[in-house]
């Protein structure tokens, strides 16, 4: 049985697949017409928009598949689907062999699968965040000291003139190769050791200047926040990419911050190619708030394009393609089929008969319950009410269901349609979850049962009792548990099969009834010694369908 959360949160990520993949659709619309701009900041600002909306629609999806009837595997006895007197003929029980399961079994072992593969992948990529913050961490005492005091009433110059209230910290370190922002309350700009010799005091304003922007724009915590969204969401490719797009932008903005100290660009990109020319290879910090690849940045600054491409529409738009048909096929499969038609309206007949026949093409019930419905369809079987929870007015509304559908369909399927159309019809939101009841458990004794398979296999179900004298036909064990919880046996709690018999089987016992408040003890003892089976009081957890929401007045057919 799989647990509801792991199909809730493994349709989130399947959602996600076309939702990024939309979400990435309308970035790169909206970038392309953005990019006539010259400044950087409206594209950044897209890239964080985008991301953001992504986290937003896996949180909303994860949310609201919260409020709606998941195809969960549900393990109890399929439904009974019958009349006031318990007779089925064998054209109307298309339910009794239904399992109460609509998830297909592939789907049933793969969900587990795919949410252990996320939970791998989004550990992974957690640790190696970790592992950055400590590495930040230590950058802040390993291998630093802190910058000559000259250097450092420098930067305090700058900094009142990006009027920058927070005190950030000066030091020089041997464990980076370029300057470098960590932290956002207390940040520290760590810049190499040869840049304080090695280059012009002008230069090393612009530098200083470059990363006091990213102290003023709170890069640091932009960067942690697009960090996680990168562990979460990792499996998508439109995450890496805009991501990518937020790093690169992000360091243009600071770019024509600096430019502006020297008012000179081609100073500042003389600049930034020195460092790249002297560092033998690139390190990057998993927290620092930098990133971007210095020679396309010197490019820009200069007004050259970069060679090397950057972006692959086309192989962008094939990929979304693909995740969207893989996701568009999974969302078929989970929405199910459909009647062919089917018409739904209130009865107020106040008549109190009901008529359910089901086969053959179609769908017949009449004056049947909202609550009886859903139950029917959801794998409640009538005489369980206490494994289904909703409003009160369930039980009162009734109404009919008329529907066609092909007949050769299998009877799982119509379960799902059923499902499917009382879920539109009503607006319900439905989830499941697990309660302890004080219940009877109906096992073996030591002997083993005293009756035998139905003589009439695939007969009608009957059952009848009629003071002291009770006759089952062609019944499960499953059947017989809810017959005996009805209030005409008068137990005080439901009956649970546990007997681990499957089959049908005809049972017949007599009792004498006891007085209406203590018939338990006749009966039970009649059943052990009559039937070979004995009837225990025990904690039994179950799983209770719960309505969290069902509209009164169905939609038009």
């Amino acid at each position: 049985m799989t647990p509801f959360w792991v199909n809730r949160l493994g349709w989130t990520l399947l959602h996600f697949l076309w939702q990024g993949t939309l979400i990435a659709i309308l970035y790169a619309i909206a970038r392309r017409f953005l990019q006539r701009t010259k400044s950087p900041q409206p594209l950044y600002l897209l890239a964080c928009v985008a991301m953001g909306a992504m986290l937003v629609a896996v949180a909303a999806t994860y949310v609201g598949l919260g409020n709606q009837p998941a195809a969960v595997a549900i393990r109890v006895p399929a439904v009974a689907i019958h009349t006031a007197p318990f007779v089925q003929s064998p054209e109307t029980q298309p339910f009794e062999s239904v399992p109460t399961s609509v998830m297909p079994a592939w789907r049933e072992t793969a969900m587990p699968l795919l949410v252990a593969l996320w939970f791998a992948g989004a550990a992974i990529l957690s640790l190696r965040l970790l592992f950055g913050w400590t590495t930040a961490v230590r950058l802040r005492s390993v291998f630093t000291r802190p910058a000559p005091r000259e250097w450092q009433l420098r930067l305090d110059s700058l900094r009142s003139q990006f009027r920058v209230a927070r005190p950030v910290k000066l030091c020089v370190s041997a464990a980076v190769q370029v300057p470098i922002v960590l932290g956002a309350l207390r940040p520290v700009i760590l810049i190499p050791a040869g840049a304080i010799t090695g280059l012009p005091p002008e230069w090393i304003d612009a530098l200083l200047a470059h990363e006091l922007a990213h102290v003023s724009r709170y890069d640091y915590l932009v960067n942690i926040a697009q960090k996680v969204c990168e562990a979460l969401l990792f499996y998508h490719p439109a995450v890496w990419w805009i991501s990518g797009h937020i790093r690169e932008e992000r360091e243009h903005c600071c770019d024509d911050v600096a430019v502006r100290i020297p008012g000179d660009a081609i100073l500042y990109a003389r600049t930034l190619a020195t460092l790249e020319r002297e560092r033998a290879t690139p390190l990057t910090f998993a927290l620092a708030a930098n990133g971007g690849v210095l020679r396309p940045r010197i490019a820009r600054l200069l007004g050259q394009t970069d060679p090397r491409p950057r972006d692959f529409p086309g192989s962008s738009f094939i990929a979304g393609i693909i995740l969207m048909s893989f996701a568009a096929a999974g969302l078929w499969a989970q929405a199910g089929p459909r009647f062919d038609a089917a018409t739904v309206k209130a009865n107020h007949s106040g008549t109190g008969v009901d008529h359910i026949q089901i086969g053959g093409g179609s769908v017949t019930l009449q004056n049947v319950s909202l609550k009886r419905l859903i139950g029917m369809a959801h794998g409640v079987q009538e005489g369980r009410s206490y494994l289904f929870s909703g409003p009160d007015w369930l039980d009162f509304e009734n109404f009919d269901v008329l529907a066609k559908y092909p007949a050769d369909t299998p009877n799982a399927q119509v379960l799902q349609m059923l499902q499917r159309e009382l879920e539109e019809r009503f607006s319900l939101r439905l989830h499941r979850e697990t309660k302890e009841f004080s219940a009877y458990a109906l096992v073996l004794t030591k002997g083993g049962p005293k009756f035998h398979a139905t003589a009439r296999p695939g007969g009608a179900h009957r059952f009848s009792m009629q003071n002291g004298h009770a006759v089952g036909s062609a019944i499960t064990m499953g059947m017989f548990g809810d017959r005996l919880s009805r209030p005409d046996f008068g137990l005080d709690r439901p009956v649970v099969d546990q007997t681990g018999l499957t089959g049908a089987y005809d049972v017949t016992f007599d009792w004498k009834p006891g007085e209406p408040d203590t018939p338990s003890a006749s009966l039970f003892t009649a059943i052990q010694e009559q039937l070979g089976l004995r009837i225990e009081a025990r904690k039994i957890p179950l799983e209770v369908l719960v309505v969290d929401h069902s509209e009164r007045v169905p939609k038009e057919n």
